[in-house]
Formats: structure tokens, C-alpha cells, sequence
């Protein structure tokens, strides 16, 4: 439900709303799978896409739609082989705790990856996956001339 608190905000991508808009879209970062570091991949120099259909991926719970929380932690690999489901969490941490655990893996960006060094957990690129990326989005009937500008003089610094 629209409260009209926030004008503009930044939000991980998809964002699929009708009454949203989608503005500028930046940080476009390869996907890293995060894994324990006893588990065997976390030795590898990167995985495919399909290879995750061998992990458990851990899930976001909460009020996010559907379709995103997919997206963050997706059902099927590429060519439609069902990936297993982790437990979800409502966390970074919590998730980070669980993947260190051996509990599963999580699909993270590459800056979040390289900002969360632990000893316990390994992060390995992904190929074969849509860059994970941030947008610019507010809702669409209160776009007004000061959420353009700032939209715009957003996308000219990005």
C-alpha cells in the first residue's frame, strides 16, 4: 500500500509494479554465489548457471512480491532445471550465518560479496546469470518536477 512517505527511492531489481516507474538503472554487477567454505565449489573459479541446480539457494521471506524474491534466489536454472530451496531468510546475516553453516548458498552482487570477507563463507562468480542492478523508482501518479530532476541529474551522475 502507497503511504507516500518516500518521493524516490533506490531498490534491487525487477520491479514490475504498474504504478511504479523505473528510472534510471545503475550498478550492474555480476552475481556471486555465496557458499560455506567447506563446501567443494567454494574452490572453483567461478560456476555456471546450470551448476546451481546442485545447490540449495537460500530465499528471501517477507513482504517483497513473488516475482522478486525469485528473482533474488531463482526456482529454475537457464535451461529450466529446478534448482533445490534453501530455508529464507529476512537478513543478509541471517543468510551469511546459514551459508557458513552449510545450510545452503545464497546468490549475492559482487560489491556486497567483496564487502562481507569471512573466513567461513566463499564467494564464487556465476556465469549464465542476468547482472543483479539497482534502480531509481517512485510511484507513478506522484511524479511531479522535482522527482524528474532528480532523476535526471541522478542519471547524469551514474
Amino acid at each position: 500500500m502507497y503511504r507516500a512517505e518516500v518521493d524516490v527511492a533506490v531498490v534491487l531489481l525487477p520491479v514490475e509494479e504498474p504504478d511504479l516507474v523505473v528510472g534510471t538503472v545503475f550498478a550492474e554487477h555480476g552475481q556471486t554465489l555465496a557458499v560455506s567454505s567447506r563446501d567443494p565449489l567454494a574452490r572453483r573459479s567461478h560456476v555456471s548457471a546450470e551448476e546451481l541446480a546442485g545447490v540449495a539457494l537460500i530465499g528471501v521471506c517477507g513482504p517483497a512480491p513473488g516475482y522478486w524474491r525469485r528473482a533474488q534466489a531463482p526456482e529454475t536454472t537457464p535451461r529450466g532445471v529446478r534448482i533445490p530451496r534453501g530455508p529464507e531468510v529476512r537478513t543478509l546475516q541471517e543468510g551469511l550465518t546459514l551459508t557458513a553453516a552449510g545450510r545452503g548458498g545464497m546468490l549475492l552482487c559482487e560489491p556486497t560479496a567483496a564487502s562481507y570477507t569471512r573466513g567461513s563463507v566463499a564467494f564464487v562468480p556465476v556465469t549464465g546469470l542476468p547482472d543483479s542492478m539497482l534502480g531509481l523508482v517512485w510511484h507513478r501518479e506522484h511524479e511531479n518536477a522535482r522527482i524528474r530532476a532528480f532523476a535526471q541529474a541522478f542519471g547524469e551522475l551514474s
